[in-house]
């Protein structure tokens, strides 16, 4: 009999006996029968917790490395989707939980065989309980080794696994521009090498200069241009943000002069057109630079491929110095139309001056 059962068994023994020595002392005010009962109940839960704070049983320790090893599964398809960790990664992960598993399993049987040895030495069999605990040791060293050699494996695979990655992306990158080499320049290109050709005979030295496409690339660009001519505080516009002020300033200009703009509005309601212009990143037009011309009193000029300067608020007569420029562009983001700032030689000495 082991040493858990022989404990459990004097546990229970002594609860009986408590049991009847309360009944016996009770007197004829207390019932014998429900003295007894109630002992036993006692007894009976004293076992339960004596059973309950004793160490895990190997089905329990097996229940709870299944349900680790599900929960780590779960985790790990989480961080792969996300791109957190790879496969290889994950593999690693489950190797070392297994060799954690092992370990905890070898360490359950080496207890096991030490209950067994002293259980054998109380009758007569010392030699058999010590082999036990012997071969409990060489398990667990054999399920570390058994581990660890896992996990080498696991970190060679995954050594491998980034090294093939590596190789093909290096290929795809080598294959991508082979074609476009043979597909000969991109439509962008074109396009942007006719607008610097165009815009040449203004200044040598203009070149175009690259705006986000988040819908609200004119506005930006038009704030790029204020910024760096040093002109945001001349019409109160901030320094963070500024594209968003342009935004309110074309939509309420064009509802003070519906009559100039709604005619060529494409859209019936044009109340809500400006609206929609002043509180989404819907996409600017020529009606909206026309009205931020006029609303900022300043020369606004665009330079596309297919034509000479598109030129606007000349009547206020400033020139090529103080004129916000833009660059229209039909081919350089896959979704459409775009517009670019123009960084220009006068612009920077006329910040430089302020």
């Amino acid at each position: 009999m082991g040493k858990k059962e022989a404990a459990k068994k004097a546990a229970k023994a002594k609860a009986e006996a408590d049991a009847k020595t309360a009944a016996a002392g009770g007197g004829a005010a207390a019932a014998p029968e429900g003295g007894l009962r109630l002992a036993q109940d006692l007894a009976g839960m004293k076992v339960q917790a004596e059973v309950a704070a004793e160490p895990e049983t190997r089905e329990q320790m097996l229940a709870r490395h299944k349900k680790e090893l599900r929960d780590l599964a779960v985790k790990c398809r989480k961080k792969l989707k996300k791109g957190t960790i790879d496969q290889g990664d994950a593999n690693v992960l489950e190797d070392e939980m297994t060799a954690r598993h092992e370990a905890e399993l070898a360490t359950l049987a080496e207890d096991a065989a030490g209950d067994g040895e002293g259980e054998g030495e109380g009758e007569g069999e010392g030699e058999g309980g010590g082999a036990a605990a012997a071969d409990a040791e060489d398990a667990g060293a054999t399920a570390e080794d058994e581990g660890a050699r896992k996990r080498r494996k696991a970190r060679e695979k995954a050594a491998r696994k980034a090294e093939r990655q590596r190789t093909e992306a290096a290929e795809r990158e080598a294959r991508i521009e082979e074609e476009n080499a043979a597909a000969g320049p991109l439509p962008r290109d074109v396009e942007s090498a006719t607008i610097l050709r165009r815009m040449s005979q203004f200044g040598a030295d203009w070149r175009i200069k690259e705006i986000p496409s988040d819908g609200h690339c004119m506005y930006r660009a038009l704030a790029d241009q204020l910024r760096v001519q040093g002109r945001l505080a001349d019409f109160g516009l901030p320094a963070a943000g500024a594209h968003v002020q342009l935004r309110k300033r074309a939509a309420q200009h064009m509802l003070a002069n519906a009559a100039n703009f709604q005619p060529f509005c494409t859209e019936d309601d044009f109340p809500k057109y400006c609206a929609d212009v002043e509180t989404t990143a819907q996409w600017g037009s020529q009606m909206e630079l026309q009205a931020l011309c006029h609303s900022l009193r300043t020369e606004i000029w665009v330079h596309a491929a297919d034509s000479d300067a598109i030129k606007m608020g000349t009547e206020y007569d400033e020139g090529s110095a103080k004129a916000l420029q833009l660059t229209f562009h039909l081919h350089y983001y896959a979704m459409g139309e775009h517009y670019n700032s123009v960084a220009t030689s006068a612009a920077a000495a006329a910040a430089a001056s302020t």
